[in-house]
């Protein structure tokens, strides 16, 4: 009797190891393998400027990447000496030697930064902000120690989508597509 039970037990086993194996290869020939590829999007941007005869007449940015994003830049401004080296010299942007007078229309001012307020697409049309300047920025000489005064501008590309990511990283407040307040 002891060897009937043995028997059992041992072909109940078998039983139920079979059917375990049976199942789990069903199951291994009915699931196809899915390649899940994860493009990351491209966040970049470009400065395009126009600049002749001491004069800055053109500042725009081109969205050089494959997403929609807001751009922003930052303008700052030194003195640099004859051979070309920074001078420690006094030259804040607002101030009476450079008056930037922008398109309020496109741009909102917050210091030395100007954010577009627009969306600005990816792609070979359309991908480029309004030019910030209305007047031309006129560059300043100083003829007693032959020290000239640089205007450079930096700028900075976000994806526009989330908002809330927006206007966590960039302290802004987004309406309605636009950025309408730099908190």
């Amino acid at each position: 009797m002891k060897k009937r039970k043995i028997l059992v037990v041992l072909l109940s086993l078998i039983a139920l190891y079979s059917c375990i194996g049976s199942v789990g290869a069903y199951m291994r020939k009915q699931t196809e393998v899915v390649e899940n590829v994860i493009i990351p999007a491209e966040v970049s941007c470009e400065i395009v400027e126009t600049f002749r005869d001491n004069k800055k007449s053109e500042i725009l940015i081109e969205n050089t990447g494959d997403i929609e994003v807001y751009l922003r830049l930052h303008i700052v401004t030194y003195w640099l000496d004859s051979n070309g080296d920074i001078l420690y010299k006094p030259s804040p942007v607002l101030n009476t030697d450079i008056d930037i007078v922008y398109d309020e229309t496109c741009w909102l001012k917050s210091g030395d930064t100007y954010y577009y307020m627009f969306p600005v697409p990816p792609g070979d049309t359309g991908n480029r902000t309004k030019n910030l300047l209305k007047d031309d920025i006129v560059l300043n000489f100083d003829d007693d120690d032959g020290s000239r005064q640089v205007v450079e501008v930096f700028a900075e590309a976000i994806q526009s989508k989330p908002e809330e990511a927006v206007e966590n990283s960039w302290k802004v407040t987004v309406t309605d597509e636009k950025i309408t307040a730099v908190n």
